[in-house]
């Protein structure tokens, strides 16, 4: 069980209408939740930690193995079961046990100087530092946990957590945007002037949005939307969006130099859920079916989304189903659909 995914399944059953589903998933990540108020990279079905391949020792310092979107995502996902149940009776045990713990190691868990989180490996489970992908999941829960400590009548916390969201949406400004290449970057690594930038273009930036950390249509956000658009979009028969340049993950020895990965759904989906956010016309709202299209076209005929596919035959790689698409694919529709009628489709 990792977190993260679990997260994006937990708030794609909510917003589908399956609160019930999730409950129990909530109930397990209370009982994984360390005493210091996050979570490890993944755990077995039994509750136990499962085997991690985060090093506690990096460059010969003792370094904390976890992906800290993971923690976040489930404040995130925590406060859409509520919005969307407001079932206030599940949430008050977890308000202090769970909320609060996880809120607190958000807050706790920062560079002191420039507002941003401390290192942590990223969402890709493969680089160590900070990531403007971890740092939006990181708002988004504290966003989250403010939001729990509004319906508790806890105003105190409520203005830190935001206050503390705040001061790192301004620390992506000042610290992960690259003016030499006039766009954000991956990852930031610390130094004592402030970050070394990752020029690496990663469909990650799009979490900057999907995620609520900054508007769809700041010039910022758009010029980095156009680098990953010419960047990873796979040019091939198959189609479909990549993670980034040069991704050798599950790459086979026949895939032509020049594509920059094999395209995956929550890649694709991700592109998808961005042009529905910045959508203001109708005509605008439909750039994002193509999206939607090609992962219909590349399910397995039971439906089944695997995690990848091959960008030249358009063969499943690795896991098939990823609980992950499936949960981003419907996230999209059910997306689309509100936009939709926002935009007047419906009437």
């Amino acid at each position: 069980m990792w977190g993260r995914d679990g997260a994006f399944v937990a708030a794609a059953l909510e917003r589908a209408g399956y609160p019930e589903l999730c409950r129990r998933f909530f109930d397990f990540c209370n009982r994984a939740l360390t005493d210091d108020g996050f979570l490890f990279q993944h755990y077995n079905p039994d509750g136990s930690l499962a085997s991690n391949w985060h090093p506690w020792v990096l460059n010969g310092e003792e370094v904390l193995p976890i992906q800290e979107d993971s923690t976040a995502l489930l404040l995130w996902a925590l406060w859409i079961h509520y919005d969307c149940s407001k079932d206030i009776e599940f949430i008050r045990p977890l308000y202090e046990n769970f909320v609060l713990k996880c809120a607190d190691f958000l807050v706790q868990y920062r560079d002191p100087e420039t507002r941003l989180p401390l290192p942590s490996y990223d969402l890709w489970e493969e680089r160590h530092g900070v990531h403007a992908y971890t740092v939006a999941a990181v708002i988004s829960g504290l966003r989250g946990a403010a939001n729990f400590a509004r319906v508790f009548r806890d105003s105190s916390r409520a203005e830190l957590y935001d206050s503390v969201a705040d001061d790192m949406r301004g620390g992506i400004v000042e610290h992960l945007y690259d003016a030499e290449r006039q766009r954000y970057a991956r990852s930031g690594y610390r130094t004592a002037d402030g970050y070394e930038l990752d020029e690496t273009v990663d469909i990650s930036l799009l979490g900057l949005v999907t995620l609520g950390a900054l508007p769809a249509n700041d010039a910022r956000v758009v010029a980095t939307v156009e680098s990953i658009r010419d960047e990873l979009v796979v040019n091939s028969p198959i189609g479909g969006v990549a993670r980034y340049r040069k991704d050798q993950y599950q790459r086979e020895s026949d895939v032509p130099e020049d594509i920059p990965g094999n395209p995956w759904f929550i890649s694709t989906l991700w592109l998808a859920e961005y042009e529905i956010e910045r959508a203001e016309t109708l005509p605008q709202l439909r750039e994002a079916i193509p999206y939607l299209e090609w992962c219909a076209k590349n399910a397995l005929p039971s439906g089944v989304l695997a995690e990848q596919v091959h960008p030249v035959n358009g063969s499943p790689l690795s896991v098939s189903p990823l609980t992950w698409s499936h949960s981003a694919f419907v996230w999209a529709v059910l997306s689309y659909v509100e936009r939709f009628q926002a935009l007047g489709g419906g009437e």
